[in-house]
């Protein structure tokens, strides 16, 4: 599915929807974090606050993209799993989507907790950095996790859940 229809699954949780009748907070992990914020972005009267976990916003570490670049070699499909070959249109497909989420997350209402590892092998925390420059400043708090790698929902998960808090203290105090 493309972005907009990922984001359209979650109506059925949102106020008016079948499952929802209260304002929800969104948390997204890496691919997960633009999802969230697109989510706060279309349905702004639903979100009351956004949570990103390792969110990848920009790019890759650099040895990731060196991987991709492997699907170019001629004649490697035959060496390489099929899943890779999908990853690689998903990363196309990604690439075309951020830009126009990064053009609106000045608009954004909800108050925002953008939380990042700064060991994460995946997603350098410099996406946190810059999603924080198109954030406005006055909605969105950063965190950066010493020793915290790409899975911070299984490596600290009370300080998710208090981020979760934050997010909703916030909400309810504007």
């Amino acid at each position: 599915p493309d972005f907009d229809e990922q984001v359209a699954a979650a109506k059925p949780f949102l106020p008016g929807g079948a499952f929802g009748d209260k304002k929800i907070v969104t948390l997204g992990v890496s691919y997960g974090g633009e999802l969230a914020l697109k989510t706060a972005l279309d349905f702004p009267e639903a979100v009351k606050g956004v949570v990103t976990v390792a969110a990848l916003i920009d790019e890759p570490h650099d040895y990731a993209l060196e991987l991709e670049k492997l699907g170019d070699v001629e004649g490697i499909q035959q060496y390489v799993p099929n899943r890779w070959l999908k990853v690689r249109k998903e990363i196309a497909g990604r690439r075309a989507q951020i830009g126009p989420l990064l053009d609106r997350a000045a608009t954004i209402e909800a108050p925002v907790e953008v939380i990042h590892g700064d060991f994460d092998a995946i997603v350098p925390k410099s996406n946190a950095q810059k999603l924080m420059r198109v954030l406005p400043k006055e909605r969105a708090e950063l965190e950066i996790i010493p020793g915290g790698t790409h899975y911070l929902e299984l490596q600290y998960p009370r300080r998710l859940h208090k981020a979760i808090g934050r997010v909703i203290e916030r909400a309810e105090g504007r």
